[in-house]
């Protein structure tokens, strides 16, 4: 599935004006664009600290929804454990914009 979205990304991206974002060319449509963004959820590798990820991410969409950060699994991994760290990285990402906020 991931590599569809992205294919379709890149396809999309392609066909739009030099130097304009997909976000920037939805929000002319009046369309958000967004992105299901994998943190370190389950103990993997932090994807959100790949600079091209993380760039990606940050230019080219409007909204981000978290891939698993806010399940209940990754958010409470034992009866006494919290952890909102992946999902608060998301919120970070986004420099904490609302969905009325997100502007390209």
């Amino acid at each position: 599935m991931k590599t569809v979205c992205l294919a379709i990304a890149l396809i999309s991206a392609s066909f739009s004006l030099p130097g304009q974002t997909l976000g920037s060319a939805g929000f002319q449509r009046a369309l958000l664009i967004g992105a299901a963004a994998d943190a370190d959820e389950f103990g993997e590798p932090n994807r959100l600290l790949e600079p091209a990820y993380a760039s990606t991410l940050g230019t080219q969409y409007t909204m981000l929804e978290p891939e698993n950060a806010m399940k209940w699994n990754p958010i409470h991994p034992a009866q006494d454990t919290y952890n909102f760290e992946p999902g608060d990285m998301l919120v970070a990402l986004r420099g904490g914009a609302r969905d009325e906020d997100a502007r390209p």
